[in-house]
């Protein structure tokens, strides 16, 4: 896996991680993560995700269930990076 992590000109953060990782199941996943500042304790953020999956996936999950488990993911991946920035923000 690799991380990169950008801060832009506009005060945006974008954290680009790539993940080279090959079983039956995934392929690689290349996630692009914006984080941009909105207000006094706001932010926007914006993900766009490239997922590929192995011969096994593809041989045995349906588009509809490939749909809700990658929404399921995305789902949790936000909610643990709200937890986590509420975690550090009442530490500071």
């Amino acid at each position: 896996s690799k991380v990169i992590k950008t801060h832009l000109p506009s005060g945006e953060m974008r954290v680009d991680v790539d993940i080279f990782y090959s079983n039956r199941v995934l392929k690689k996943a290349f996630v692009t993560y914006h984080v941009t500042p909105f207000d006094d304790n706001k932010v926007i953020t914006h993900m766009n995700a490239h997922i590929k999956f192995g011969w096994f996936f593809d041989l045995f999950i349906t588009n509809r269930r490939y749909k809700n488990l990658i929404e399921f993911r995305i789902v949790k991946f936000m909610n643990n990076m709200s937890n986590e920035c509420e975690k550090r923000m009442k530490e500071k």
